[in-house]
């Protein structure tokens, strides 16, 4: 992870304590990916395991899991038996 712990489950739980309507997945997807897209999670960063995260944050593994898998077959995240990996997104043009 190249942000630290605490900054990283302060966004996380900033982002579920304000999700509204949104269910507690749609908001970790939603949080996780503006991350990803903004540069605050760099491509190769590892992120915290799904026990890790569901204890911290405290939501069901479940969620949390349907959420990463979502984030990874978009493409966002790269996930194996050793966790999951921020990919390297493509470069896109400017205006």
């Amino acid at each position: 992870m190249n942000i630290p712990d605490d900054p990283f489950f302060t966004l996380l739980n900033d982002a579920l304590a304000a999700r509204g309507a949104e269910t507690l997945q749609r908001s970790l997807y939603a949080a996780l990916r503006d991350a990803i897209l903004c540069g605050q999670l760099q491509a190769q960063s590892w992120l915290p395991g799904s026990r890790t995260l569901a204890e911290r944050l405290s939501i069901s593994r479940n969620t949390v899991n349907a959420a990463l898998d979502q984030l990874a077959m978009e493409g966002y995240l790269r996930r194996d038996r050793r966790g999951s990996r921020v990919a390297s997104l493509p470069q896109t043009a400017g205006p």
